[in-house]
Parts: structure tokens; C-alpha cells; sequence
């Protein structure tokens, strides 16, 4: 990046008010402002100390960050990338980096202790888990990779891994009790935190003690900072928008404005995108169930919303429907329009009456019916080539395109090249209202509904994604359940396969995933099979072996 490049990513931590703040940011040469500009308007000193900061012409220079804000987590991310193995290989790379050189010219007395910081932060991260030595070489563990993968300073992934461990429990048997707890304690991480934070908590216009008031209701994952009160309503912000509340009311209650709410909520939930990879890793014996929910939460502080109202604002905003915003498909939710397929089913002058636009609710229902990108079969590429490999292309293609009794012939076809186990047609013609198939290896049954979407949009409603359960009625009730859904179920129906321990619900890439690795030698039958049958929405992250898309 240049300096302009990196100039402006830090004017965007600083403009805190958006809708109040007057700005133009142009990352492309204009033909009348050559390197765009920005105007901040600052509404308190904080705000104006760090403007004047971001200012100030030492900032139009390039400086490397590699360890500025946490060197553990420099060292994590050499040894997870295979970059380095040991502190001498960390130390080989730092001295070939731009912060090596940058700080040679400026203060090369700094320089002296690194190699002595970074063998402290390996051998801390060795203490907490994240690394394993054997001799002088340093090896990533399973914490420590997804600590990695999702980007979370260690000393966060560190917490996040002790919280998930002690409130297993009590998320696996209520987890909407603890919603608003998870959210105070993505914001009281130390990714927001620290002496050096990853991200920083908006300051709203002035202190509300009521925020204060509203957590101590709360079942809290941790102790209630009672003198943090920007933690305290940042939080409460957070939480007041992903259950919908419009943004004029959570302004009213915690006084962040709406750009203010906006930015936190995008901070918050990529922190709880990251406990959700954490909440993955196998040694913290997580049930996917939670998982499937700490995924959700996410996506519900993302945008703004209620489970039931998350496809239709993604379809929307993907499809530039003007002016149909959370608020707006809030309403919708209201009216007993919850998902895409509820869209399409509602009358033209309904829907212009209920959003007030003709042109709005024409591209609305445009939008819908075309709903391409929120189910597209991910990694096709590289399972195409992994089958290319293994001489099954023909096998992979044809699963990745026939539809309806095409694919289940498909993936029988490809499920029966692994002698390991046995595969039964069920559903023959002979007989009536069964599941597709039989899967059989040692003492675990696995009864599989092939779901398909023939028809927009490109989503399996949950009365299609349960009919497994009542096809399957008259059999053993030791057998597992499973639909495999191409190529994506929609929102209510992983929300209740989340809450479900009856059910697996897994979508045709992740299913496609794991059986690749199996025929690649990488991953054994009878741990795919695990992975199949384990209650809720299946997740790539819980499968072992070596992923197609790595040589």
C-alpha cells in the first residue's frame, strides 16, 4: 500500500459519527482530486487528539505494524503459515521484514532485545496452549490455529478458550439466555481492550448510566465493569441492534449514533466470528449445536437482526433493492414475512402497500426470485481438481450439477466408491415416503434425504429440510437423521437444526468436502461419519484431514 492507502485506513477508526460527519474517501485517482480528501468533524477531544494525530505529516510515511501491536501474535502467525518453525526462524524473517529496516534507521538500539521478546512470546504462547515445543522446534496446536485463522490477538483467544470451557454447559442448555452475555464479552476482550487493541469501542455522546443498569439483568459470562460505562453502552448498542431495534431508539438509549452503531456492530461481530472458529476446535469439546449458534450471532450483530430476517436483508443489499434497509425488512418481519420464500408468495400490492414504493417492492421481488450469491457451491473449483486427482472428475461434476433424482444418483455414485462402508438406495420405487439412502459402517446408520433447489430462490425452506424426520418415522430410532441440502438451507432452518438434537442439516459443498477427503486418504470413514451424524448444522471446521484446497 501506499501512504495514501494507509493513511486512510486509520481515518476510518477515527470517524466515529458518520452520520453526522462529512466525508469523501476515494481510493482511485479522480480527475479533479488526484489524491482524494477527507473532512473530520470531531465532536469531543478525544476524537480531536486522535484527528490531530492522524494528521500529522509523520503519517504520510509508510510504517510496518508486523509487532507494533502484539508480537505474540507476530510469532503465531509465522509458525500457523509455516513460515517459521523455531525462534531463530522467526527471528530470520524479522530481520528480512520492512520493520527491521525501519527501525534500524530510527532507533536501532530497540533491535538489541527482539530475539530475547520473541522467545518470551513463544514460550508464552507454549504456557497458554497455542504452541508446542519438541527440541528447539515450534509446532501450532489446534487452538493456536484457529486463534490464528480468525485473527484474534492470542491473548483474546486465550479468553475466549477459558470462557468457552467453563460456560460450555450453560450455552449447550440455554443459549438465548446468554446472547446478551456473549456480546458485553466480545467487547470487553482484550481486541478491544488492550494495552494495544486490534479494534476500538465507539465514544458515545455522553455517558449513560443506564447501560450500566441494563447489564446488571444480564447473565454475564464475567464480571460487570461498573466504571466502564463507553464499555457498558457500546455493548448494550450492540445488543439493542441485533434484536432489530431501530437505530433512532438505540441512539435515544445509549447515545451512539447511528454510524457510531454501525461500526461497533462490524467490530463485535467479526470478535464473535472468531469465538465461533475457537468454538470449533475439538480439544474444547464445544457441541456443534453451539457452534451453529455463536455463527448465527454473528450474522444477527452483522446486520441488524432477528434470525428470521437475515435472508431477505442479504438478497436485498446484494441485489441494490433502494432504500430497504433492517428497518424496512423489520417490518416486513411484522407482517408475517420472515424469508425470501415469504416474499415471493406475497401479492405485488401487498407488498408495494407494505413498503411504500412500487419500484422498491418490484426489485425487492426482482431480487428474490434471482437470489444468486447467498447459496453458491463454494470450492467447486478445487473439488473438481482434488477429483481430477483421484480419476472421480466425472463423479464431482456430476454432483455438483444434476438436480431432484440426478443427484442422488450422483451421490450414491460417489459415495459408493469408498468400500469401507455400504451405501443402500432406499428410495427404489419400490417403495413410498422413505429417506434416500442407507449409510452403514460398523455399528452407526446414517438415513440420508437428498434436497435440491430447482427453483428460486436457491434455498431449502425448513419443511423441506425436515422431511427426513417424517420419511424416516418407521425406522430405528438409533439412526441418525441427516439431510444433505444443495445448495444451502435458508436461516430458520439452520436456526432450528441448531436447537435440535435430532437432526443434521449439512450443505452440498461441506458434504462434498468431507467425502473428497475420505477418498484422498486424509480422513477415515468412520470420523467422516461422525462428523455427519453430530447434531445441528455441519461445520467444515470440525473435519479433520487435509483440505482440497491445499497442495
Amino acid at each position: 500500500r501506499n501512504s495514501f492507502g494507509y493513511r486512510f485506513a486509520y481515518l476510518d477508526l477515527a470517524m466515529t459519527d458518520t452520520s453526522n460527519t462529512k466525508y469523501r474517501i476515494s481510493t482511485k485517482p479522480g480527475p479533479h482530486h488526484m489524491d482524494g480528501f477527507a473532512v473530520l468533524l470531531p465532536r469531543n477531544g478525544a476524537e480531536l487528539k486522535h484527528a490531530n494525530m492522524l494528521v500529522c505529516p509523520e503519517n504520510d510515511r509508510l510504517g510496518s505494524r508486523l509487532v507494533n501491536i502484539s508480537l505474540r501474535k507476530s510469532v503465531l502467525m509465522l509458525v500457523a503459515s509455516g513460515l517459521a518453525s523455531s525462534p531463530t526462524e522467526v527471528m530470520t524473517f524479522f530481520h528480512n521484514s520492512l520493520y527491521w529496516y525501519q527501525t534500524l534507521q530510527r532507533n536501532a538500539k530497540k533491535l538489541e532485545t527482539l530475539d530475547v521478546e520473541t522467545e518470551a512470546a513463544a514460550a508464552w504462547l507454549v504456557e497458554r496452549g497455542m504452541l508446542t515445543r519438541i527440541d528447539e522446534s515450534l509446532c501450532i496446536t489446534q487452538l493456536g490455529a484457529a486463534t490464528a485463522a480468525a485473527g484474534l490477538l492470542p491473548s483474546t483467544g486465550v479468553q475466549f478458550a477459558d470462557l468457552l470451557r467453563r460456560f460450555r454447559d450453560e450455552l449447550a442448555g440455554d443459549f438465548a439466555s446468554w446472547v446478551g452475555g456473549l456480546i458485553y464479552a466480545a467487547c470487553a476482550s482484550d481486541e478491544f481492550r488492550a494495552e494495544r487493541p486490534s479494534r476500538f469501542l465507539q465514544y458515545p455522546g455522553s455517558q449513560v448510566y443506564e447501560s450500566v443498569t441494563f447489564w446488571t439483568t444480564k447473565k454475564l459470562l464475567g464480571r460487570l465493569d461498573r466504571v466502564d460505562v463507553r464499555l457498558a453502552q457500546c455493548a448494550h448498542a450492540v445488543a439493542l441492534y441485533a434484536e432489530g431495534m431501530s437505530e433512532r431508539h438505540i441512539a435515544h438509549a445509549t447515545k451512539l449514533s447511528s454510524g457510531q452503531i454501525h461500526r461497533v456492530a462490524v467490530d463485535v461481530a467479526w470478535v464473535l466470528d472468531g469465538l465461533h472458529r475457537l468454538s470449533t476446535v475439538s480439544e474444547l469439546m464445544i457441541p456443534q449445536t453451539t457452534s451453529n449458534q455463536l455463527a448465527m450471532l454473528a450474522r444477527r450483530v452483522r446486520w441488524g437482526a432477528p434470525v428470521e430476517a437475515l435472508d431477505v436483508l442479504r438478497v436485498a443489499e446484494r441485489h441494490g433493492v433502494p432504500g430497504l434497509g433492517r428497518q424496512r425488512v423489520m417490518g416486513l418481519l411484522a407482517q408475517g414475512i420472515s424469508t425470501v420464500h415469504d416474499v415471493l408468495g406475497t401479492a405485488k400490492e401487498r407488498l408495494i402497500q407494505l413498503l411504500r414504493n412500487e419500484r422498491r417492492a418490484l426489485a425487492l421481488l426482482d431480487a428474490a426470485a434471482n437470489a444468486a450469491g447467498i447459496g453458491v457451491v463454494r470450492w467447486s473449483s478445487a473439488h473438481l481438481k482434488r477429483g481430477a486427482d483421484l480419476g472421480i472428475e466425472p463423479l464431482v461434476a456430476a454432483c455438483n450439477e444434476k438436480l431432484g433424482k440426478e443427484y442422488e444418483e450422483a451421490v450414491l455414485d460417489l459415495l459408493q466408491r469408498e468400500l469401507r462402508w455400504t451405501v443402500t438406495l432406499l428410495d427404489d420405487g419400490s417403495r413410498q415416503n422413505v429417506p434416500d439412502l442407507l449409510i452403514e459402517m460398523g455399528g452407526m446408520h446414517v438415513l440420508l434425504e437428498c434436497k435440491t433447489c430447482t427453483k428460486s430462490p436457491p434455498l431449502i425452506k425448513k419443511e423441506e429440510a425436515w422431511a427426513v424426520m417424517q420419511k424416516a418415522a418407521d425406522f430405528d430410532p438409533v439412526m441418525r437423521r441427516v439431510t444433505l441440502g444443495k445448495p444451502a438451507f435458508d436461516e430458520t432452518s439452520k436456526a432450528k437444526a441448531a436447537a435440535s438434537r435430532d437432526i443434521t442439516l449439512v450443505e452440498h459443498a461441506a458434504f462434498l468436502e468431507g467425502v473428497l477427503r475420505v477418498h484422498s486418504g486424509t480422513l477415515p470413514p468412520s470420523e467422516f461419519l461422525a462428523w455427519l451424524v453430530a447434531p445441528g448444522v455441519a461445520e467444515v471446521e470440525r473435519l479433520s484431514g487435509k483440505p482440497t484446497y491445499s497442495n
